[in-house]
C-alpha cells in the first residue's frame, strides 16, 4: 500500500514505508505504533505526539532510500546490510528512549503537564471509572475542575465545577452501603481561614452519576447551640468507621483565627436521597475535649 502523492514525501523515488523490511524478515509499521509493550506509557505518549510519527516516516524513508541508492549504484551487499543495520539501532534508541522518558500527557497520568493540567483515574470496586481532571494554570489559590465518567452502563457524563480552592483529597466511600462507591473531593481555601469543603458523586446502581448536594453552612448553624457553632474553619473531612465526619477545632467570641480555645468538634454525615437528587446531611454533633 502507497501513501497518496499529497502525503508521501518519497513519491518521487517511488518510496513507500508502510512495510519496514529487514534481512530478518518485514515488521508492519503497526508492530511498533499500535501492540502494546513493556512500556505502555511511553508508547501511549507517542502515539499521541505527531513528532513521534515524522520520525517513524523519516526511518521509513530512509531504509527505502537505501533500496533505491543499492538498484541504482548496485552498492556492495556488505555495506548496504551495514547501513540498514545502522538505521534499525537508531530505530531501537528511539524505542527505549520513549520508555524511558515517557512525555508528559494529561490523559489519565495523575502528573502535571506544562500546562498545568493533571488527570487522574479512580476505579471503583465494581469496575467503573471516575476521571477528576485539574486546571491548574491560573495559579496555584484557583482551580477548575472536571469530573467525567467512563464504563458506566447507560450514560458517562461530564461535571464542570468551575473556578473552586485547590483540591486537597480525593477518596471513593461507600456512605450509604448499597455496594457502589461514590467520589469525594474535598478543597481547601488559601486565606488565612483554611477552611474546607467537599464535593460528592454518586454512582446510580453502575447506570449513571449524579452530583451530590452538600447544604451550605447557614447563619443558623453558625449561631450559639447551632450544628456549626464556633465554626471558623481549619476543618478537615475524614471517613471514620465508614462514616463522613468534618472535624474542627470551635472559637470562642475573643479568639484569634490563630488560637482556638475552644474543643474539637466533629459533625457527622449522611448521604440520602432528595426529591431531586442525593444529598450529604449533617446529622450529629460530637463534643471532643
Amino acid at each position: 500500500m502507497k501513501l497518496s502523492s499529497r502525503t508521501d514525501p518519497g513519491r518521487s523515488l517511488g518510496i513507500s514505508w508502510v512495510i519496514f523490511p529487514t534481512p530478518w524478515g518485514e515488521i508492519k509499521k503497526k508492530s511498533f505504533v499500535d501492540t502494546p509493550s513493556a512500556c505502555p506509557v511511553g508508547i501511549t505518549s507517542w502515539r499521541q505526539d505527531s513528532s513521534f510519527r515524522e520520525i517513524v516516516k523519516t526511518i521509513f524513508l530512509i531504509v527505502r532510500y537505501f533500496d533505491v541508492v543499492k538498484s541504482k549504484l548496485e552498492m556492495n551487499n556488505h555495506f548496504y546490510y551495514l547501513n540498514r543495520i545502522a538505521v534499525a539501532f537508531s530505530f531501537i534508541i528511539l524505542f527505549l528512549n520513549g520508555c524511558n522518558n515517557p512525555q508528559k500527557t494529561s490523559s489519565h497520568s495523575g502528573e502535571e503537564t506544562e500546562t498545568g493540567i493533571i488527570s487522574k483515574e479512580y476505579t471503583t470496586r465494581s469496575g467503573q471509572i471516575f476521571i477528576l481532571t485539574e486546571d491548574k494554570s491560573q495559579g496555584a489559590s484557583i482551580n477548575k475542575v472536571k469530573i467525567s465518567t467512563r464504563k458506566f452502563e447507560n450514560a458517562n457524563e461530564e461535571f464542570i465545577l468551575g473556578e473552586i480552592d485547590p483540591v486537597e483529597t480525593v477518596f471513593l466511600a461507600d456512605l450509604d452501603q448499597n455496594g457502589y462507591d461514590e467520589l469525594y473531593f474535598t478543597i481547601r481555601s488559601a486565606g488565612s481561614g483554611s477552611y474546607s469543603w467537599i464535593y460528592g458523586f454518586v454512582s446510580n446502581n453502575d447506570k449513571s452519576v449524579s452530583s451530590i448536594y452538600v447544604p451550605d453552612i447557614s447563619e443558623v448553624d453558625l449561631k450559639s447551640g447551632g450544628m456549626f457553632d464556633g465554626y471558623m474553619g481549619h476543618n478537615s473531612f475524614i471517613i471514620e468507621n465508614g462514616v463522613l465526619v468534618n472535624n474542627f477545632p470551635v472559637y470562642h467570641k475573643n479568639d484569634t483565627n490563630a488560637s482556638p480555645s475552644g474543643e474539637h468538634r466533629k459533625i457527622r454525615y449522611t448521604l440520602i436521597p432528595g426529591e431531586a437528587g442525593w444529598m450529604l446531611k449533617p446529622i450529629e454533633k460530637i463534643k471532643q475535649f
